[in-house]
């Protein structure tokens, strides 16, 4: 008889610390094809995501305070980073029957978006937008959403990414890995559910919403946005 393997339980990244709220509610996704573990993924409520983006909040202004030189530098090694986590992609996705070369090919891309947009950035800088929340209920658009992330961050904005449980356990922390590349407070990841999404998209310290899904959710989120008078993209259209 073949033990069960101990599930791999994953946490939300915020401000630089690994966070398990408690009490914790929990979505439980199951093993992958080739063996791999159950994937324990953590469902921020709407006290988790207001007290997460208080605390994000924090850093914001010392994260705008710094040269602009610092920032892009910062953002040049995320999509350094990115190119790096290639590896792991390649695990995961076989694990879960998902394509590994579409997945590293978007990578790639990613990390070339993300480049160009640091050059841009030295002749052509923004206002920063302060803090973005980004929904990523699945990846209908077939792109990732670190590129609109790096707009974000390389003008001095600071970004929550909020992951459903599946592409939680698929990309085994994904944006957590890039954000341990940056100070604290500037990339931060949640996992969670509808609730999640509706308190992240909610919240007044969050100046824009960006959100990757099934058309209904999207629709969803974009009038919550304009209930609280900020901008929704969809990015999956």
């Amino acid at each position: 008889m073949i033990p069960a393997r101990t599930p791999l339980q994953l946490q939300h990244y915020v401000a630089g610390r690994r966070i398990t709220s408690e009490p914790m509610r929990w979505i439980t996704v199951p093993p992958g094809r080739d063996g791999t573990p159950e994937v324990l993924v953590p469902v921020a409520t709407t006290a988790d995501v207001d007290e997460f983006v208080d605390e994000i909040g924090r850093h914001l202004a010392r994260w705008m305070a710094r040269p602009a030189c610092e920032r892009r530098q910062a953002v040049t090694r995320l999509a350094e980073t990115l190119i790096g986590f290639r590896s792991q992609i390649e695990q995961n996705a076989s694990a879960y029957g998902l394509d590994a070369s579409a997945l590293v090919a978007q990578l790639h891309r990613s990390a070339e978006e993300i480049l160009a947009i640091v050059e841009r950035a030295r002749t052509d800088p923004a206002p920063p937008i302060g803090i973005a929340g980004f929904v990523i209920d699945s990846n209908r658009s077939g792109k990732l959403m670190l590129p609109m992330v790096a707009e974000v961050l390389v003008h001095g904005g600071v970004a929550i990414v909020a992951s459903s449980a599946l592409l939680a356990a698929n990309s085994r922390r994904l944006a957590g890995v890039l954000a341990e590349a940056l100070p604290p407070g500037v990339l931060n990841e949640v996992y969670g559910d509808q609730e999640t999404a509706d308190a992240l998209t909610s919240n007044p310290l969050v100046a824009a919403i960006y959100v990757d899904g099934n058309d209904d959710k999207v629709d969803q989120l974009i009038r919550l946005a304009e209930v609280y008078r900020k901008p929704g993209v969809a990015y999956s259209r």
